[in-house]
């Protein structure tokens, strides 16, 4: 929960016009003064709103109460878990259910050094069960804590769906059986558990941990935890990732290019479903693409969810195809090309890129999505872009795009447990 300052939320209370109706913050601005104008209980209210949720704020951003979250985003439940360490005993035991970003959080570094000594066991679910009437996409996790240890030593199970995952697997023997796969074959999320989906950590496992989802440098005990299936993938596959030259290395540019909404705002971009009449009027959208296929599917006519999109058959498509979509370009051409985002000096239209959905969801088919992508089209804000200058070796960069499109990278983004794709995540992507 992000404390943050809602300024129509306490007008409402006055002129529940502004709740019922979308009111732009300009418009806010100006029923604020009428509100006031009229009544001296809200002004009151304001202000006293205004005192407590900004002093909240600077009181829990202060480096002095909580050190441990300095430059981390405000998130309530996040100040909870330091609380807790101060008020438990030396023999004490707090437990939490809490959404994961603790381990996840590139700032995050000094909060995950003061828990990892601590942590016990952490479990983390996924909500698509429905067990919490919440987005079925929703990660939280069970976290266990004691005393502060000398060395790191816990344990962790992912990727649970049920609770009695967790309890089987904790406490069933060793055992021949084979490791139940995610889905069973009723094709329904699998809840049996096994021992083998418990992983323990150390400071070992997070030197490994470190070396391959965070920048050089990193402490160890500030390491991002990965979200592992089993620990049959703790040796082999990471050690593979580990040490190798990585993405951070090479010279690119990452852009969002249009924004869907204010793209549209200032006149860029309108929503149009239709067909493009040269490669440079293409403005793509997620579901056109898929995992090297720039072409997967095509707007319907009358599209307004994601799920208006019909296969295009590549077998019979003729090679001057160009998909429908929702977009289109709204200025004249120059004006078009002046607005576009600018890499190494020209519009990133201009160069060899690779394409991928931001949003992931690691219970899905595939987590990382990429295309090389066509030069000339652009995109919205819902794909991110790696754009790579013309000095780039082209065996280097056809390398890495079919890299990018393999299972041990899609891997690698779904050991993450990240639900958006970010430079912070491919940056730490090998260059094999």
């Amino acid at each position: 929960m992000k404390l943050q300052w809602n300024e129509q939320g306490i007008l409402s209370e006055y002129d529940p016009h502004i709740a019922v109706r979308k009111i732009s913050a300009s418009d806010t601005m100006a029923l604020r003064t009428e509100a006031f104008a009229k009544n001296f209980d809200a002004c009151a209210a304001y202000l006293r709103e205004f005192t407590e949720t900004t002093g909240t704020k600077s009181f829990l951003n202060a480096s002095v109460n909580y050190p441990s979250l300095a430059g981390v985003q405000t998130n309530l439940y996040k100040y909870f878990v330091p609380l807790a360490f101060r008020l438990q005993s030396q023999d004490g035991v707090t437990g939490f259910l809490h959404p994961e970003g603790i381990y996840d959080d590139p700032k995050g570094g000094l909060l995950r050094a003061d828990v990892y000594p601590r942590l016990r066991l952490h479990a983390q679910f996924i909500n698509e069960l429905k067990l919490f009437d919440i987005d079925h996409h929703v990660f939280y996790g069970l976290n266990v804590y004691g005393c502060k240890r000398d060395g790191v030593e816990f344990l962790t199970v992912a990727k649970l769906y049920h609770p009695s995952t967790l309890i089987d697997s904790l406490l069933r023997d060793a055992t021949d059986a084979p490791l139940p796969l995610e889905r069973n074959e009723q094709g329904t999320w699998n809840t049996t558990g096994h021992p083998d989906r418990v992983v323990q950590i150390t400071d070992e496992t997070l030197g490994m941990f470190v070396r391959l989802y965070d920048d050089p440098g990193t402490p160890p005990r500030q390491a991002r935890l990965a979200a592992l299936y089993t620990r049959g993938f703790l040796t082999p596959i990471l050690e593979k990732f580990s040490g190798v030259k990585k993405m951070s290395e090479i010279s690119y540019g990452v852009y969002e290019c249009w924004h869907e909404t204010m793209s549209q705002k200032d006149g860029t971009i309108r929503r149009q479903t239709g067909f493009a009449e040269t490669a440079d009027e293409v403005i793509y959208t997620g579901p056109l693409f898929f995992v090297g296929n720039p072409i997967n599917k095509t707007a319907r006519a009358k599209c307004r969810l994601n799920s208006d999109f019909d296969n295009v058959d590549l077998t019979v498509m003729p090679e001057t195809y160009r998909p429908r979509t929702n977009y289109a370009r709204n200025v004249d051409r120059a004006e078009y090309v002046k607005r576009m985002p600018v890499y190494d000096g020209r519009p990133i239209t201009d160069f060899n890129r690779l394409l991928c959905r931001n949003f992931v969801s690691p219970t899905s088919e595939r987590t990382l999505i990429p295309i090389f992508a066509p030069k000339g089209v652009a995109h919205v804000h819902s794909l991110i872009e790696w754009s790579f200058n013309e000095r780039m070796d082209m065996s280097e960069l056809t390398s890495i795009f079919g890299s990018w499109m393999s299972l041990p990278y899609d891997w690698f983004v779904r050991s993450t447990g990240r639900n958006h794709i970010f430079d912070e995540t491919t940056r730490l992507l090998p260059c094999i």
